[in-house]
Formats: structure tokens, C-alpha cells, sequence
């Protein structure tokens, strides 16, 4: 139907297209926005955001007696906020083309998580947990954000009650996984929740040094070897991680293959040459042996993995490898890791896979066979081949075979030719009904050829005006100076992400809002809590911070402008006085205000009175108050009424960010927020 219109009305692609323009951010979902697919929406297409950050088109259908979205395109949906996956294992199993990167998924009830997904490494299935770009791991900060490999360096708070069958170091030269020079992984006998990864006492640790204890075996990931089978003892030290492929000590008291961490003041990464099978690091980050200690550029990433990847064999498999030298040498898969080892397999299973094929060698070797329908075996005795189909093996090529083939053969092509009738007669009672429904649709807009008309003059012109002028303000080739600058000179603005340049050589794209209390607030700053879930403990800060003056914050600093109100990240703090002087803070557990400075100021370090009132009550408690002075501090601004009621705390060990409705430095924030945190907008 829109193609015919198209034909009819030639001019007329001018007006969709700007339509188009002017709604698409209207129909536009995030992956935190997505509504439920239900019996009403069923047909119903959306735009939306993946978890991937690529845009796609979702539709409300009906499979298997259940509504679900899926996407226009035929991709995946699995691992999307609306389709969670079980784990990073869940993904690699179920979707052939699944690619490193965010995925959500579902751990338990009540845990809706989004990470990062290794999808190839040894099988797959591996889920980032933690980053650092240096060897020292015990300062690492802790929050709910996804870990993400280029950092920010953090852990990830919400997996320590996931149970973990495998955990694994990664440490690398540079920030790319290319540039890996050591990766291993403990299998942990028997799994544990991660909180619970380090014993003392147990499982070979003793009660001076906590350690990762009962591990099965590590295994190199780099060179795919497997050792210290069954070890009941001691592979990692507090502060640091380790193994040896020739003690069951490691770290710390011990030299070790491969250390990560501090030991007596000195922290490093060390890692011998690939294939390495000696120690190479010594007490006090010392190389040996033709090791390599790196202290300063280290980029390392934890892993976990929470079950085994699936594999289809039980019994031994051999196969044959050609040398440098050209001769063959006979290997065989580990059953208990998967791996290649050179030797043969025991004689009572003599098998081995030979391009999908397993060879075997007489009728004994041929009866050990598992019983697995549509694999294929040759037998080297009678030179013939054979397929299984569930109880019995049945020769590929007999009479009987071919008889069977020739009739699936024919019942397969009456039913393609069945399905051909059908389709042409749906596609001709479809043909029919278009033609009477474009024959009624020509004879209803005759009458509106006129208004259809009128519209094309109005809309030409004002095309005409834009394309005279200079391109849309706001845009990278005609940047405004702020947020406030560009509402009123473009006047299709909405909330969104704009360009703007507050000042000379600085260029860069911003969010705004262009609708809260009178709209043109440029968004300068966006963070969450170190410890949400124990809000008055000293651990507990905002982070990120601005690199506003606070000589004494610890928390990481940052000047990435966040393009929307769930990003986190800060404009340069330099900046913020060319962008406005009157500032706005949202919250999703205290009360939204803005404020005019009186005297004090929040974009220079100057204390004193402000102009502030409450836009929009949040919290329960003290509905109306609002602050009435700045005050700054050596960890952060605080924004003041009888006492505390902003105080953006950037220090983890020392007081806690108050957020009170109240203003009296009081626990009256709202509870039980699922992604607690706030904003801070100039005009």
C-alpha cells in the first residue's frame, strides 16, 4: 500500500522523510525501557536500543503460545534485557554467532545482571568480573557498574553469591587481549560461591595466609596444558595471584610460573616465555630463569566461569597430528579437561575422530561405540561404512539404506511441492484483496489531492529556508556554546545528545534536557555509590568525580562527558563555568533542585549562599527543602540548609555522601533503589 501512495503522490517521499526525522527519537527504546510484549502490542514494532549498542527494530509476536519480542532482522534476542541468558555458557551454546561483549544475564531470581561475555576462550563462557591497569590488586575500587575491558579499573560488587566453577587471570602489555602474556585458570574442587573463594586454614591454606584452596588443576590458557591434577593445596596468596606447574605452594613464601600482586612492598606481574614449564618468579617481584617483571604497564582482567562448557564425548578420542618433520605422531583428548595430549588412548578403547568420522579398527573397537544417532564410523577390517541411528548401526551404501534415502527422498518432495500449492494460492487471495483495498483507497483520497497539495507548498518552503541556512544548530558542523544556547535557535530540539563548544579547541557532544523546568540544561556530570547497601559506611562515596578541587578524594576521576543520565562520567570541571552558571541536581534518591548562585558557586571553588528550590520531591521525608549554601571540602563539594543535604563524599575511607531531603545529614534517602545515583546539569 505505501508503495502505491509512492507512485500516486511522487512528492510526497519529501513529507515521510520529515516526519520521519521529527519521530523517530519518539520510538526509540533502550535497552532499560522496554516495554512487556503482550496479547494488545502483538504486530506492534519498535525501535530499540541492544545491549550491544547497535539499533534495531523489535516485534510483539506470538511463538509457541507465549508473546515475545524479536528482532525484524532475525538476530538474536537472547542475552537482551527482555531475554536474559543463564550465564556466559548460555549464550555460546545457543547463539552460533555470538561475539564477545555486554550480554544480561539472569542469576537467580532476583539477579538481573549486565557483563561482559568471553565467548571463545577455552569453549567460552567466561564472565569479566574485575579490571585493573596495574599489578596491585587490593585497592581496586568495588561498585555495581558492568566491568568493562577498557576500564575503568573497578570490581564488580554483584557476583560475590555466584557460584563459580572456574576463575581466571588475564594480564596483558597493553589494554588489547592481543597483547596477552599470561591467562590461566584454577578449577575449583567443589565449586563455591566467589565470596567465598579464598580459605584460611582449609583446603590446604593455613590460618597465617588465606589462599585459593581445593583446585582440581590449572590450566595454561595460552598453551592449553593442563597440571597439578588434584591439588588440595594452597595456588594463591592474599594481595596476589599465582601457581607453579611444579609445587602445590605458590606466591608470597614460594617462587611461582606466573605472579600477579604485591609481596613485601614491591608489586609487579611476572610471567615466564610461552610454553614455560619452570619458575620465574622469585620473593619481592624478582625475575628468574628468563622471566619477565612488569611494574608499571599492566593491564589485567579477572574471569569467572560458573560451569563447565558441554561436551559431547565421554569415552577416549585419538587423533593424528603431522609434524615439522613430516612424520605422524598419535594424540588423544583428555577426558576430564578436553585438551590434546600426545600419547594413545588406552587399548580398551581404540577410537579416534578422523575428520568427523570416527575410525575404528575390528567389530570390538566398533561395539564400544556410544550410542549416538547420525554419527558416522568406518571400520578398517571390512573397509565399510556406517551410520547409527540410536539402537543400531546400520552400513551407508546397502540396499536397504538406499531404498530408505530414495523414499525420504520422495516424501520430502511432496511435501515441498504441497507447500508451493499453498503459498501460491495465499499469495493470489493476498494479490486480490490489495487490489480491492488500493481500489478503495483511490476512491477515498480523491477528495484530499488538495490538502495533500498545500501541505507539499508549506513543507517545501520551510525545507527551503532550512536549506539555505546553515545546517542544524546543534550539530557537529554548527555546534551551539551550550544546551541553553541551543533550544531557542533550533526548533526541533528534544532531549538528546547535541555537539557543543563552550570554548576555543573544545568540541565535544553533550547530553540535554530540553523539558525540566523550562529546559537547556547541559548534563556536565553522572555517578553512582561505591556502597549503596551500607550508605553510612566510610567505604561508601560517589564515583566517578569530577576533577573538581578535592585534594584528598580517592574515588577515580573522570572528564568522559556522559551522553545520557544512566552513563556515568564528568565534563571537564575547567569547563563548567563557560557552559552556565545556575545548576539543576536529579536523583534518584533525593530531591531534584536548582540553584542560582548568591554569593557561592559550584562551577569556581567559592563558598557561600545560593538561590536554590525543590522542583520535585523524591524521597518521602521533608517534602519542599532545599539547600541554601556551598560549602567545599578537601573530598568533594557539599551543598548545605540546617546541615548536610548534597554532599558529593569522593573518599572511601572517610565520612559518607549524604543525600537527605531534609538537609539535616540524616539516612531519609529513598531505599532500595536498583541503580542508585544522580546528575548534576548547568544553564
Amino acid at each position: 500500500m505505501a508503495l502505491s501512495m509512492f507512485m500516486r503522490f511522487g512528492k510526497l517521499r519529501t513529507v515521510n522523510v520529515v516526519f520521519l526525522l521529527i519521530s523517530v527519537q519518539w520510538l526509540m527504546f533502550t535497552e532499560t525501557k522496554m516495554t512487556t510484549c503482550k496479547k494488545e502490542f502483538k504486530g506492534v514494532r519498535k525501535f530499540y536500543r541492544k545491549v550491544s549498542g547497535d539499533d534495531g527494530v523489535v516485534i510483539c509476536v506470538k511463538n509457541n503460545g507465549k508473546y515475545v519480542w524479536i528482532f525484524r532482522d532475525g538476530s538474536p534476542t537472547l542475552g537482551e534485557r527482555f531475554n536474559p541468558a543463564k550465564d556466559c555458557l548460555d549464550i555460546v551454546e545457543n547463539v552460533h554467532v555470538a561475539k564477545d561483549g555486554f550480554y544480561w544475564i539472569q542469576l537467580g531470581k532476583n539477579m538481573l545482571l549486565k557483563g561482559w561475555c568471553d565467548t571463545h576462550t577455552d569453549g567460552g563462557g567466561f564472565l569479566l568480573i574485575g579490571m585493573n591497569n596495574n599489578p596491585i590488586t587490593w585497592n581496586v575500587p568495588s561498585n555495581n557498574t558492568p566491568v568493562d575491558p577498557m576500564g575503568p579499573p573497578h570490581w564488580s560488587s554483584e557476583f560475590g553469591d555466584v557460584n563459580i566453577q572456574d576463575f581466571a587471570i588475564q594480564i596483558s602489555t597493553t589494554d588489547s587481549f592481543k597483547d596477552t602474556k599470561a591467562h590461566w585458570f584454577y578449577r575449583l574442587k567443589p565449586k563455591r560461591n566467589l565470596g567465598n573463594l579464598f580459605g584460611v586454614g582449609s583446603g590446604g591454606c593455613t590460618d597465617v595466609h588465606s589462599g585459593i584452596g581445593n583446585v582440581s588443576y590449572v590450566k595454561d590458557i595460552l598453551t592449553e596444558t593442563v597440571f597439578r591434577m588434584g591439588l588440595p593445596h594452597k595456588m594463591d596468596s592474599f594481595g596476589s595471584f599465582s601457581y607453579s606447574v611444579g609445587s602445590e605452594l605458590s606466591g608470597i613464601t614460594d617462587d611461582a610460573t606466573a605472579f600477579l600482586g604485591c609481596d613485601n612492598d614491591e608489586c609487579c606481574a611476572c610471567f615466564g616465555p610461552k610454553d614455560g614449564r619452570n619458575h620465574y618468579c622469585s620473593k619481592k617481584c624478582r625475575a628468574i630463569n628468563g622471566g619477565t617483571v612488569l611494574k608499571n604497564q599492566v593491564y589485567v582482567w579477572f574471569w569467572i566461569r560458573t560451569r563447565t562448557p558441554e561436551r559431547l564425548w565421554k569415552r577416549c578420542m585419538e587423533f593424528k597430528m603431522k609434524t615439522e618433520t613430516g612424520k605422524f605422531e598419535t594424540y588423544h583428548i583428555d577426558r576430564n579437561t578436553g585438551t590434546p595430549r600426545k600419547g594413545s588412548c588406552s587399548k580398551q578403547f581404540q577410537t579416534f575422530l578422523n575428520e568427523g568420522t570416527l575410525l575404528v579398527k575390528n567389530k570390538e573397537s566398533f561395539n564400544n561405540l556410544p550410542p549416538v544417532p547420525g554419527i558416522l564410523s568406518y571400520r578398517e577390517d571390512n573397509e565399510k561404512l556406517y551410520v547409527n541411528k540410536g539402537n543400531e548401526w546400520d552400513e551407508i551404501g546397502s540396499e536397504k539404506e538406499i531404498e530408505n534415502l530414495t523414499a525420504q527422498v520422495k516424501q520430502l518432495q511432496d511435501n515441498l511441492q504441497d507447500k508451493v500449492y499453498q503459498q501460491v494460492a495465499q499469495i493470489q487471495n493476498l494479490v486480490m484483496h490489495i487490489n480491492e483495498q488500493m481500489q478503495n483507497l483511490s476512491k477515498e483520497n480523491s477528495h484530499q489531492d488538495v490538502q495533500i497539495q498545500n501541505l507539499e507548498r508549506k513543507i517545501n518552503a520551510k525545507l527551503q529556508n532550512l536549506t539555505t541556512s546553515a545546517s542544524v544548530y546543534g550539530s557537529k558542523s554548527n555546534p551551539g556554546k551550550s544546551c541553553k544556547d541551543i533550544l531557542p535557535r533550533n526548533k526541533f530540539a528534544v532531549s538528546g545528545i547535541y555537539w557543543i563548544k563552550p570554548a576555543v579547541n573544545k568540541l565535544f557532544q553533550v547530553y540535554c534536557d530540553m523539558e525540566t523546568h523550562g529546559g537547556g540544561w547541559t548534563l556536565v556530570y553522572s555517578y553512582t555509590f561505591t556502597n549503596y547497601n551500607s550508605f553510612t559506611s566510610p567505604s561508601n562515596a560517589v564515583t566517578p568525580r569530577p576533577n573538581w578541587p578535592a585534594s584528598d578524594a580517592n574515588v577515580p576521576i573522570s572528564t568522559t562527558p556522559p551522553l545520557s543520565e544512566s552513563s556515568l562520567g564528568a565534563v571537564d570541571w575547567n569547563l563548567w563555568k563557560t557552559i552556565g552558571k545556575e545548576f539543576m541536581i536529579k536523583s534518584n534518591i533525593n530531591d531534584w533542585i536548582v540553584c542560582q548562585p548568591n554569593g557561592g558557586s559550584l562551577v569556581t571553588k567559592i563558598e557561600g549562599s545560593m538561590s536554590c528550590q525543590n522542583i520535585k520531591n523524591v524521597a518521602t521525608a521533608c517534602g519542599g527543602v532545599a539547600p541554601y549554601r556551598v560549602f567545599w571540602y578537601n573530598i568533594g563539594p557539599t551543598l548545605h540548609a540546617s546541615s548536610y543535604y548534597y554532599y558529593f563524599d569522593g573518599h572511601t575511607g572517610n565520612s559518607w555522601p549524604t543525600h537527605d531531603p531534609c538537609g539535616k545529614d540524616e539516612t531519609d534517602y529513598k531505599k532500595g533503589v536498583s541503580n542508585p545515583g544522580g546528575q548534576i546539569y548547568l544553564r
